[in-house]
């Protein structure tokens, strides 16, 4: 997901309001939801996923991600 630059949604919450910012955020992330949803190799993720929902429910789980931050560690 793309990320709005901080001096953007500053002046979007001075314009706006918190409310209002608040409502086109959550605007926003539901369009980004959708078009995700049109996208073959989302689809084809999900359907991958699909069989393993629910499998360890109630088990601890511990996750473990590596990105560009840390892209110089072991």
């Amino acid at each position: 997901m793309r990320m709005i630059p901080s001096p953007v949604r500053r002046a979007a919450r001075f314009v706006l309001g918190e409310r209002g910012y608040d409502a086109l955020r959550r605007r926003y992330m539901q369009y980004l939801q959708r078009r995700a949803a049109k996208d073959p190799r989302y689809q084809a993720s999900v359907e991958r996923m699909l069989p393993l929902k629910g499998r360890h429910t109630g088990e601890r789980c511990f996750i473990i991600g590596n990105g560009p931050s840390l892209k110089d560690t072991d």
